[in-house]
């Protein structure tokens, strides 16, 4: 096991009458992880409102922490808050995840590729079936090489659903101390907008600062793309 760099793996999640699979997904998650992952890693799940509370199984890898409420903060708020907990307890890798993804052997190869690059001008993201045709990630199995991406637009933009930064990155485009996402960035529509599904304009905003992602062909990862949020950000 490589445990030279530490990794820090966030993961929101939400269960409700609404959204009944938020529990299996987390717990699909993490499991799946644990299992193909062999760096050294730490997973914060992030419990945004759920209710009945996420349960989770012992495994001192994984690291539960609650949010009471999703409709003050949404995922933005989250994301935010999971991210800076990762780096400041020690992870110099975070990797943002939703819960409607699970994971297999390729991930080791998303991993070692930072672990080399280390570049702080870079989010990183993998290739995934769950994803809109005109994405440059959609593909049926993995692939070859790395995609450098823009982000100055779709679909030239890494998608929120997985990505990586350096804790280097984190410190250079964070808007302040604690928070690298804005719910108010310039492609937002309104603030609620910004809670539930703005955070991908922070990378658009971003790369007019040096910001460009890369997607490490090699990982490929199932991503079931539920987008429950949709329905909070057009209420």
């Amino acid at each position: 096991m490589n445990k030279q760099i530490k990794t820090g793996f966030i993961v929101t999640v939400h269960h409700s009458e609404e959204r009944p699979q938020g529990q299996e997904f987390v717990i699909k998650f993490c499991k799946t992880l644990i299992e193909y992952c062999t760096h050294d890693i730490i997973i914060y799940v992030i419990d945004n409102g759920s209710f009945p509370l996420i349960k989770m199984f012992e495994d001192s890898r994984i690291k539960l922490i609650r949010i009471e409420d999703e409709d003050i903060g949404g995922i933005t708020f989250a994301w935010n808050l999971g991210i800076n907990i990762a780096q400041e307890e020690g992870c110099e890798i975070l990797v943002n995840c939703g819960d409607d993804m699970y994971f297999n052997e390729s991930i080791n190869k998303f991993l070692d590729y930072i672990k080399l690059d280390m570049n702080e001008d870079t989010i990183y993201s993998c290739l995934t079936d769950g994803l809109f045709g005109g994405s440059i990630q959609k593909s049926n199995t993995a692939q070859v090489g790395v995609t450098q991406v823009s982000c100055k637009q779709s679909p030239q933009l890494i998608n929120g659903f997985f990505f990586g930064m350096t804790k280097s990155h984190y410190k250079k485009y964070r808007i302040k101390n604690d928070k690298y996402f804005s719910s108010n960035n310039r492609y937002v529509k309104d603030e609620n907008h910004g809670k539930w599904a703005g955070q991908e304009g922070q990378f658009q905003e971003n790369s007019d600062k040096g910001l460009k992602g890369l997607v490490i062909n090699e990982c490929w990862l199932p991503h079931i793309k539920l987008r429950s949020w949709v329905k909070k950000m057009e209420n």
